[in-house]
């Protein structure tokens, strides 16, 4: 029991000096240069909030891909361009799984998998 509260107090020490350095990986690993910001909600109507979907990037993304799936696996939106936008389309309330692939800086590639929830 004490080793595992000593790893628990190590654990947590880590992860508060990693986000101190501005590390936002759990695991520390210094290979991690672009960050993805999404949002898990689409709500086209027209607020300026959450109108389209678009992945926020802190770096221009390489060898960019961006697929939004719905229910049945089919592709709804796809695009390898990175300021490309999603806006729901024709479609009405549903969840989407969002594939986004690409080239991180060290020139490894990167995958990415999320959710996003369609409100109209």
């Amino acid at each position: 029991m004490k080793n595992f509260i000593l790893f628990l107090f190590l654990f947590i020490s880590f992860l508060s000096f990693s986000q101190k350095k501005g590390k936002v990986d759990p695991i520390g690993s210094n290979d991690i240069d672009i960050l993805i910001k999404v949002q898990k909600r689409l709500t086209p109507d027209g607020s300026g909030i959450n109108d389209v979907f678009l992945p926020e990037f802190s770096e221009k993304p390489k060898n960019y891909s961006l697929k939004i799936i719905n229910k049945y696996n089919e592709i709804v939106f796809e695009t390898t361009n990175y300021e490309d936008s999603f806006d729901g389309g024709n479609h009405h309330r549903q969840h989407f799984d969002v594939l986004i692939e690409y080239t991180d800086n060290l020139g490894k590639t990167r995958n990415s998998k999320t959710n996003l929830f369609l409100i109209r």
